[in-house]
């Protein structure tokens, strides 16, 4: 390895380890590589056309290029201080981020360098945000337990002036929307008032509740496929909760009515292409992927399912593929060719949380979810290893060629052998009791 003097090491161990290495144009620094994606947990994904848009929490909005949908690459990405970014709607080249205290929107007609352009403002968190004709129509909720939620509505036909319209009060718990013609849907997770709320927004300045529709909980899916709305909600029987996907006639969108339901597990989300609902669902310790077969809208039914070795999050599909997001790993990519043979086609993986790193001589050696080792001895173009992804460890020190991580249980010390950087190799564990 080549020496480096310890100015230039500093140098660098900032560009990739810096609180601000998703912040954009600071003065005098500028970002010339990085190992791989330091994503926090995925909360939505939208797919149009060769791109992908990830809301990933506090790393903002992340930008996928698909031209090669097995091997996602990042081209771009946005993020503000302290934003949360929790869901995503795309509406003519504009990305709607749905986040803590509102709704930003960002311009991607570039996707390498998306831009600011207005937010609409709500200082509440967004659960869930649709746009039609450029009306904006999102639902938060207050973290006071004790306060309520809302729809609002905002008109963004300049985006750099949004304007207040109207907001309709919602109990606390509201998760999605949707909006069907005249009708915007609300689906409502909070006790008492479980259930579809429906209301007329012809006039978005003065929304009316037409239709309340009760269930005994939701869960987190609602695809709308031509007059028909799919509903991921749960039906209480014989005192268990049975999570079901009711098939919704909304050809009177303000009088829908429910024709079929299907049995699928506890759904995190549904997407639809081609005739078929795909659907993610999640227990303790398995998770699924289903094809549901929606040709015949009078009744439905399960075609086919895989089992899965990651955990089911949001859910994007394009022709041929759907994306799975896995808050631990990253974006899990499944061949949905046939949907009566599924299968893991591949993954992009994120780093995850970082605790601490260490630079020694052309190596960084970074701790955290996982134990990885960095060689930048071309910093454009570092190449990283990575072991024991499922362990998290907090700190890390540097012995000649031992690395050794502090384990997340704070209860012991695993030594590795990082003689070769690309293979490091754990050696020994020592427990001890203490803090």
């Amino acid at each position: 390895m080549r020496f480096r003097q310890p100015l230039l090491l500093s140098f660098i161990f900032l560009l990739f380890f810096s609180d601000s290495l998703f912040a954009q144009n600071h003065e005098n620094i500028e970002l010339i590589s990085q190992t791989c994606e330091f994503w926090s947990d995925i909360e939505d994904i939208v797919i149009s056309e060769n791109f992908a848009y990830v809301a990933a929490n506090v790393s903002g909005l992340q930008i996928l290029d698909l031209s090669d949908p097995l091997r996602p690459v990042v081209i771009g990405y946005y993020k503000q201080d302290r934003m949360i970014a929790k869901c995503l709607f795309l509406s003519e080249n504009i990305v709607y981020i749905g986040h803590r205290t509102g709704v930003c929107m960002v311009d991607v007609s570039d996707p390498e360098n998306p831009e600011f352009i207005g937010n609409c403002n709500s200082d509440l968190l967004v659960c869930d945000v649709t746009v039609d004709e450029g009306i904006v129509y999102f639902v938060a909720e207050d973290p006071n337990p004790m306060m309520i939620g809302g729809l609002f509505i905002y008109d963004s036909s300049d985006p750099a002036d949004p304007v207040f319209l109207s907001e309709w009060t919602i109990p606390r718990d509201a998760v999605l929307v949707e909006k069907i013609g005249n009708y915007i849907y609300i689906i409502d997770d909070q006790p008492f008032t479980i259930g579809m709320h429906v209301v007329n927004v012809t006039d978005p300045r003065a929304p009316r509740l037409v239709r309340f529709w009760e269930t005994d909980g939701f869960e987190n899916g609602f695809e709308v496929v031509g007059d028909r709305a799919y509903i991921a909600a749960n039906r209480n029987r014989d005192g268990r909760c049975n999570p079901m996907i009711f098939s919704i006639d909304v050809s009177e969108p303000g009088r829908p009515v429910a024709v079929d339901s299907i049995v699928c597990g506890r759904i995190t989300d549904i997407e639809s292409i081609n005739g078929y609902l795909f659907v993610t669902s999640q227990t303790s310790d398995r998770a699924y992927l289903r094809a549901v077969d929606i040709f015949n809208n009078e009744q439905f039914a399960v075609a086919a399912s895989i089992l899965l070795d990651h955990d089911a999050g949001k859910l994007a599909v394009i022709d041929g593929f759907a994306y799975t997001g896995d808050s631990e790993l990253g974006i899990h990519i499944m061949d949905i060719s046939d949907p009566f043979d599924m299968s893991d086609a591949g993954v992009f993986e994120t780093a995850g949380s970082n605790r601490s790193a260490t630079l020694c001589g052309d190596l960084i050696y970074i701790s955290g979810m996982g134990f990885r080792i960095a060689d930048i001895e071309d910093p454009t173009s570092p190449e990283y290893s990575r072991i024991d992804t499922e362990m998290e460890f907090r700190k890390m020190s540097i012995v000649e060629e031992k690395g050794c991580g502090l384990w997340n249980n704070r209860y012991g010390v695993t030594f590795f052998d990082c003689s070769d950087p690309l293979q490091p190799e754990p050696t020994r564990y020592i427990r001890y009791g203490g803090d």
